[in-house]
């Protein structure tokens, strides 16, 4: 299937599947999501936008056409954007780990971290064996001066991937502000 062409990396191949479905199939909103992560894998990011843009006018609860629009968003330096993308994502799914995740990243860059923590609580809480999350969550509280609580984090991103080297250095961070 498609999908498994680009879970494996096979971009054109799943671009030769996609491009004839969606000609027979215009409303079939997948079609498009596929077509839009294929794009954004070639760095088409315009056409990907496109694509994700039109999957969520079929269907405007697909929340995962709008997570990869906020990616892409994200990608190109949008980050209004990408927020409201990741906000729409959540209100149609908001058991979304990735979706939490990163908006919880983007508000650490907007220096929000009172609401960047709390999405990555939720990421966390969802996905308990999220590295990722713990990282940013540790992140989160070393701007809020909460060191002790991104100590914890911290070690808990790095419990989970041992060759996690951002998390680790991290953790060297946290512990030179004790």
């Amino acid at each position: 299937s498609a999908v498994s062409l680009v879970t494996n990396g096979k971009i054109q191949e799943a671009l030769q599947i996609v491009e004839p479905l969606i000609d027979k199939y215009p409303n079939e909103s997948i079609l498009f999501n596929i077509r839009g992560v294929c794009n954004k894998a070639n760095n088409e990011f315009n056409d990907a936008i496109v694509d994700f843009n039109h999957a969520v006018s079929i269907k405007p609860d697909y929340a995962e056409a709008h997570y990869n629009l906020g990616v892409t968003l994200r990608e190109i330096g949008d980050l209004d954007n990408a927020i409201e993308s990741y906000k729409q994502a959540l209100k149609h799914n908001n058991h979304y780990p990735k979706a939490h995740n990163n908006l919880g990243q983007i508000y650490i860059v907007m220096e929000d971290l009172n609401l960047a923590l709390d999405h990555l609580e939720w990421a966390v809480a969802l996905q308990p064996e999220f590295s990722d999350a713990f990282n940013n969550l540790g992140s989160a509280y070393i701007g809020l001066n909460k060191v002790h609580d991104a100590i914890k984090s911290f070690k808990k991103a790095v419990a989970l991937n041992s060759n996690f080297s951002i998390a680790f250095n991290n953790l060297g961070i946290a512990f030179q502000r004790i």
